[in-house]
């Protein structure tokens, strides 16, 4: 894991849209999104596009800094 950074918690999200994630590049932020009040980044995406219902497989992890 990138230094400061512990994996406490993490959920499987899935949607149509693709967002960014760590891994895209030096240049791009990951999404953050908000489940339960609290923040997660998106870490991970696997496309499905299979014809029938197109859409990004997502892991975000709650992450605490420090």
């Amino acid at each position: 894991m990138p230094e400061g950074r512990r994996v406490n918690d993490y959920y499987r999200l899935y949607s149509d849209a693709k967002l960014q994630v760590i891994g895209d590049g030096e240049n791009f932020q990951p999404a953050i999104v908000t489940i339960d009040e609290f923040e997660y980044e998106l870490t991970y995406r696997e496309t499905w596009q299979s014809g029938i219902i197109p859409h990004y497989k997502y892991y975000a992890v709650r992450k605490y800094d420090g």
